[in-house]
C-alpha cells in the first residue's frame, strides 16, 4: 500500500478512537454529574432532617420522659390515690388534666415530627427506620387490644392518636411554618371550656379517675408503653445526658 493509504487508514483510525473516547467521555462525565447531584440532594436532605431534629428533639425527649415519668408513677408508685387525696395541689382534678396533657403533649410531638420531616422519610438511613420502628411501636402499644384485657386503660387506636396530636399543635407567632405544641395552661382551659376540644378525652378522663381503685390487668397496656418509650429514650438519649433512665422502685418527683 502507499503511503497515502496508510496515512489515511491510520487517520481514520485516529478519528474513530477520537469519536469513541469522546462518546465515553461524555456518558462517563453525565453519569459523574447525576450521582453528584443525587449525592447533593441527599445531603441536603440529611442537613435538612437534622436541622428539623436539632430543634424538636429537646422538647420532643422531654414530652416522652414526662409522659414515661407519669406513667412510672401511676404503675409502681400509687401515684393517683397518692397525689389526689393529699391536698398538695389548689386544683381538685390535676391528676387528670396533667395525665391528659402529658399523653397529647406526647402526641402533638409526634405528629409536629411528622409533618416537619414529611413524616420521617429520611431516605434509606438505618438510623431513621430505628427511630420510625420505635414510635411504630410505641402507637401500636396503644392501639393493640389482642394482648390486653378489656379491663385496659388508655387504648388509642392510630386515628385518635393522630386527632390528639393535632389537637395539640399550634403555629409559633411571627413563624407561620413554625409548629409547637400548646402548653399545659392552655390546655386546660381548651379542656374545660371547649366541648369540641374536651370530648377526644372524654373516655381518658374516666380511665384516669378510675385508676385510684385499679383492678387487675388495668395498668397492662400502661406497662407496656412505659417500657417502650424507656426504649425510645434509651435510643435518642444513649447516655442519659438530658434524661435519667428510669427503673422499677425508682421513686420520682412528678
Amino acid at each position: 500500500m502507499t503511503i497515502e493509504i496508510w496515512v489515511a487508514i491510520i487517520s481514520g483510525a485516529v478519528a474513530l478512537t477520537s469519536a469513541t473516547v469522546g462518546t465515553y467521555s461524555a456518558v462517563l462525565s453525565a453519569r459523574i454529574q447525576r450521582e453528584m447531584e443525587v449525592r447533593r440532594h441527599r445531603v441536603r436532605k440529611e442537613e435538612e432532617i437534622e436541622n428539623v431534629m436539632s430543634r424538636f428533639r429537646e422538647p420532643f425527649l422531654r414530652a416522652a420522659f414526662e409522659l414515661q415519668t407519669r406513667i412510672h408513677n401511676i404503675v409502681d408508685t400509687d401515684f393517683v390515690p397518692r397525689v389526689s387525696g393529699d391536698g398538695s395541689h389548689a386544683e381538685p382534678g390535676y391528676v387528670r388534666s396533667s395525665t391528659l396533657f402529658r399523653l397529647a403533649q406526647y402526641f402533638g410531638w409526634v405528629e409536629i415530627l411528622r409533618k416537619s420531616v414529611q413524616f420521617l422519610d429520611l431516605g434509606d438511613q438505618e438510623r431513621t427506620r430505628q427511630l420510625s420502628d420505635k414510635l411504630d411501636r410505641i402507637g401500636l402499644a396503644f392501639a393493640e387490644t389482642s394482648s390486653y384485657p378489656e379491663s385496659a386503660v388508655f387504648r388509642l387506636y392510630r386515628d385518635e392518636q393522630r386527632a390528639l396530636g393535632e389537637l395539640m399543635i399550634e403555629r409559633t407567632p411571627g413563624a407561620a411554618r413554625e409548629l409547637q405544641c400548646m402548653n399545659y395552661v392552655q390546655f386546660v382551659e381548651e379542656l374545660e371550656t371547649n366541648p369540641t376540644f374536651s370530648r377526644w378525652f372524654g373516655r381518658l378522663s374516666g380511665e384516669i379517675d378510675a385508676l385510684a381503685d385499679a383492678s387487675p390487668g388495668h395498668l397492662d397496656r400502661m406497662v407496656k408503653v412505659k417500657d417502650e418509650l424507656s426504649t425510645l429514650l434509651a435510643f435518642l438519649d444513649p447516655d442519659g445526658v438530658r434524661f435519667p433512665s428510669i427503673h422499677p422502685g425508682d421513686s420520682l418527683r412528678d
